[in-house]
């Protein structure tokens, strides 16, 4: 795993969900994959949402 895609999912687990206020959004189980260009500096994160109306 590299260091970018480390920090990234570092700092997911500091994201806390509205609905879920002690439960952070990747302990959540909301994120499914982080994935990381570091060529291009970009990263695209797949997730869901914990009700429709987010």
């Amino acid at each position: 795993m590299s260091e970018l895609k480390q920090k990234i999912e570092q700092a997911l687990q500091t994201v806390y969900d509205p609905d879920f206020p002690v439960v952070d959004i990747y302990t959540l189980g909301l994120i499914y994959e982080v994935f990381v260009d570091e060529t291009a500096e970009k990263a695209k994160i797949l997730m869901s949402f914990t009700t429709p109306a987010c």
